[in-house]
């Protein structure tokens, strides 16, 4: 993100941490989506299950949905700069 963030910058003439919250929301969305997607296609997994990492820096409603199941139907509610990710579902 810090690489994707500069390029921006630079490109757009846009303010650097703007572009630095951009750039780490999409390719961290972009990884979840390929992930949940490939557990998907695996035929192995039930579904995924959410992950956070609890500290100073996480909202109140991605600590709650730590540890969370969904069915692959169900959409990874994001947010900018949401640290969140998936992992299997295997029962």
């Amino acid at each position: 993100p810090m690489k994707t963030a500069r390029l921006l910058t630079e490109a757009m003439d846009s303010n650097r941490k703007r572009a630095l919250l951009v750039a780490r929301t999409e390719q961290l969305r972009s990884n979840r989506l390929a992930s949940i997607e490939s557990m998907k296609q695996s035929g192995v997994c039930k579904g995924w299950v959410r992950i956070e990492s609890i500290d100073a820096l996480t909202c109140g409603e991605c600590e709650d949905a730590n540890g969370s199941k969904h069915g692959f139907d169900e959409p990874f509610d994001t947010h900018p700069n949401c640290r969140g990710a998936s992992a299997p579902w295997i029962e």
